[in-house]
């Protein structure tokens, strides 16, 4: 399996943090205002796969009646459809056995 490109993924700094409220013995953790939520990176996410999941499919149909692109285009649609189908169920498992972990923590 291949690493992850980390590169895309918003970076946070203890700068974007409330210092001041250190002293007093909390912080505020909030995340600025340019970060998107993880509710908003997840579906974002899984829009962008049923997208190539949608543009492979309709290549593949027009590849088949002989009016659409080339094998090797259709070959590279294919592939990254299933790329992007492939992280998601990765990601999918490594949410379910976070989740499993959570929930065997003793209180």
């Amino acid at each position: 399996m291949s690493a992850i490109n980390t590169n895309s993924l918003p970076a946070r700094s203890l700068a974007n943090y409330d210092i001041a409220t250190r002293d007093r013995g909390t912080a505020d953790l909030s995340a600025p205002d340019n970060v998107p939520s993880f509710k908003d990176m997840l579906s974002e996410h899984l829009k962008s796969v049923n997208l190539l999941q949608q543009e492979a499919g309709a290549a593949t149909q027009q590849f088949v009646v002989g009016d659409g692109p080339e094998i090797h285009e259709l070959m590279i649609a294919m592939q990254k459809a299933s790329v992007g189908l492939e992280l998601t169920v990765a990601l999918r498992d490594k949410f379910l056995e976070a989740y499993r972990d959570i929930m065997r923590m003793q209180i």
